[in-house]
């Protein structure tokens, strides 16, 4: 009996463990191997602007972060029409989990925050 017990008190131990460690880093877990992010492009309406894929891209570079993927999006808000006012397009990448920290330090943030978020192909 005290054998049985000790193996479930191990048992709980090692699972209680295995949930514990599972900690989330930015709303992901630490241990992922790939997050998905988004951050705006900086567009706004009635003019040219915003930054393209490449340049997030670049900046995420250079920054150290490795873009194992990235796209162009709308955040699935509704938009006010309004010169002047936000688009709601954004960019979408994918990194290293163990990079997330470093993106959101640029300002990214888990895909996850936007359910209603899209992906469109990039102008």
């Amino acid at each position: 009996m005290m054998t049985c017990l000790r193996a479930s008190a191990s048992a709980a131990t090692t699972a209680a463990l295995i949930l514990f460690t599972g900690c989330t880093q930015g709303g992901l877990p630490a241990d992922a191997s790939r997050a998905v992010l988004y951050r705006g492009d900086g567009s706004v309406q009635c003019e040219a602007s915003g930054k393209s894929i490449t340049a997030t891209r670049s900046e995420l570079e250079v920054a150290g972060v490795q873009v194992l993927d990235a796209t162009c999006g709308n955040n699935g808000r509704a938009q006010i029409a309004m010169c002047g006012s936000a688009t709601g397009r954004i960019h979408i990448v994918a990194v290293p989990g163990r990079q997330v920290q470093a993106a959101r330090a640029l300002g990214f943030a888990p895909l996850s925050d936007l359910p209603e978020a899209s992906r469109k192909a990039c102008r």
